[in-house]
């Protein structure tokens, strides 16, 4: 033991369970350690806003596309058969599902974009 306190080796020191005075530099199992500054919400409640924004863009630029590849598609189609029947009734079923589809979607993009820039407008 004296060669290693000649080398300048430091002890071990044990430590037993429920005992509140840890090593100094040493963080213990189960003892809370301080975080340096203070931590603030607003960044991260900011990211998530900005990331749920961007997602229901995304899907309503998804949706439009999407509609109107379909629409060229069968307008394309119709026009090159000279006769629309068939894509009369696709454009009556496309037409439903724009307006089940596209209503929600708009309402959510709104609804995200007008709470970020209000609370933009409020905080400053």
């Amino acid at each position: 033991m004296s060669e290693q306190a000649d080398r300048g080796a430091t002890p071990i020191v044990l430590k037993t369970i429920g005992d509140d005075s840890p090593a100094v530099g040493s963080p213990t199992i189960g003892v809370a350690t301080s975080i340096q500054g203070n931590y603030d919400p607003g960044r991260d409640q900011e990211k998530a806003r900005v990331r749920i924004t961007y997602v229901l863009l995304a899907m309503l630029g998804l949706a439009v596309f999407c509609v109107l590849a379909v629409g060229c598609y069968l307008a394309l189609t119709c026009y090159a058969a000279k006769a629309c029947s068939d894509a009369k009734d696709a454009f009556a079923l496309m037409s439903a599902t724009v307006a089940l589809i596209f209503t929600p979607i708009v309402g959510l993009v709104g609804s995200a974009i007008g709470f970020y820039f209000g609370s933009k407008s409020a905080g400053g």
